[in-house]
């Protein structure tokens, strides 16, 4: 069965300020202008773009949504953290948000907790809506401080995979084991386009969310909650690292060289597989143009090994600190609407992302799925009972482990490092570096 693995740890425990439900009543928002950071770009700022026009035109309090755009989540959640900019407006709605961001964004006063907008009776979520979205996802944005932002779209982290290029190796089926991800990806190694390129094997470049799939497909978990720690060092865990150790020495696996080059090279039809996001789609498919590659016939795959394995990338919105009641329930109309089934469908469609309220899936039409098999394979997959779904838990430290002691690990084994010696170094370090970052987020 497909479910949801949470581990809820080192919260921070602050007194949020909350608003009392009775502050809601008697508010009007009518006429109020809100302004919308948000990271998109692309076609996807393209979809967003007509999802906030309906809003604007539609909702029946004149309510009008701004966007301005950061570009991505990392530089708009640093500009949000700094000191403001006197010649731009600060926020009402802030996007960009991830679920290992609500305890930092609560805890600095950078967002307001939404459980009263949540459950009010006027305002609130309805319970059609609420039940689409189910309350295991909307979870993952709470912690002690409360409801800290609110769900708008979901991906998957899976694999991208060439099935033109798998027939014409010689494949007969989609690979299910990491042995025939080896297979294949050696046989690719080995060949070249029809156009005289090079094909590359296996892309190194694996992020610790990678890794994490990689682990759970093969039965494990990377991180325990009773240890509140990564266990780099467990059976699982060795078993994906003598994989990529052995995969490498064998010459069937490369460094694309950089972040996203490894879609940019499947896409160009010179690698069989690429780990990426399944709403890195729109990009995929203008990279396949601009390549001019003829790829047509490829889809996304859950990760392979004992088990198939996907791991649920979830993106939230929130609500930034105003001295104004009625900007703070305009905002909160307005998040609440992305998440409608009509406003979920029409995101969804452009952005490539899952809708978070399943009330949309019928919505989406087969019309749409049919000239989208990519897309559908995505759908697909949230609903197969052989594929192991699991969300990483929010918890502070978990970029500075990335950072600091997942990739220097990864960096040694390729180098043909002894395995066990650096598992155990590095779950001693990861300890360290969690401890850490707890303290210094509660120093703040």
């Amino acid at each position: 069965m497909n479910r949801f693995l949470f581990a809820w740890v080192l919260l921070l425990w602050i007194s949020p300020v909350m608003v009392a439900q009775s502050e809601l009543d008697g508010i009007d928002p009518t006429g109020q202008v809100i302004v919308y950071w948000h990271e998109w770009d692309g076609p996807q700022l393209d979809a967003m773009r007509a999802v906030v026009g309906k809003f604007n035109r539609e909702n029946p309090h004149q309510i009008v949504v701004q966007l301005v755009g950061k570009s991505s989540s990392g530089r708009l959640l640093g500009e949000l953290a700094s000191d403001p900019d006197p010649a731009e407006a600060r926020p009402n709605v802030v996007g960009g948000i991830f679920p290992s961001h609500v305890s930092d964004l609560l805890a600095e006063g950078l967002v307001i907790p939404l459980d009263v907008y949540v459950t009010h009776p006027t305002w609130g979520v309805t319970p059609e809506d609420a039940a689409g979205i189910g309350v295991g996802v909307r979870g993952t944005f709470s912690s002690a401080l409360g409801q800290g932002a609110w769900p708008l779209g979901l991906s998957l982290n899976v694999l991208a995979f060439n099935q033109q290029m798998l027939v014409t190796l010689g494949a007969q089926s989609i690979p299910s084991t990491l042995d025939d991800l080896t297979q294949w990806a050696c046989a690719a190694a080995h060949s070249t386009t029809p156009r005289g390129q090079a094909i590359q094997g296996f892309p190194l470049s694996l992020t610790l969310g990678d890794f994490e799939g990689l682990v759970a497909a093969q039965g494990g978990a990377l991180y325990d909650a009773t240890v509140a720690n990564f266990l780099f060092n467990s059976p699982q865990s060795q078993t994906v690292l003598a994989w990529l150790q052995n995969l490498n020495a064998q010459g069937c696996a490369y460094d694309p060289g950089g972040a996203y080059n490894d879609s940019r090279d499947f896409a160009y039809g010179l690698t069989p597989f690429a780990f990426t996001s399944s709403a890195g789609l729109p990009f995929i498919e203008s990279d396949i143009m601009d390549s001019a590659s003829g790829l047509t016939d490829w889809a996304f795959m859950p990760i392979p090994g004992s088990q198939f394995a996907a791991q649920i990338y979830l993106r939230g919105v929130g609500i930034a600190p105003s001295e104004s009641p009625q900007a703070r329930l305009a905002s909160w109309l307005f998040i609440r609407y992305l998440t409608t089934p009509e406003a979920q469908t029409l995101w969804a469609r452009g952005l490539s992302y899952q809708p978070v309220n399943r009330n949309a899936y019928e919505l989406l039409g087969e019309d749409f799925l049919t000239v989208n098999p990519a897309y559908r394979s995505v759908l697909e997959m949230l609903r197969r009972t052989d594929v192991s779904t699991f969300i990483t838990p929010p918890m502070i430290g978990y970029g500075d482990v990335e950072n600091q002691v997942y990739e220097p690990m990864i960096e040694a084994v390729l180098a043909g490092a002894d395995i066990p010696t650096v598992t155990t170094e590095a779950e001693r370090a990861a300890a360290q570096v969690i401890i850490e970052a707890v303290r210094e987020a509660n120093q703040k």
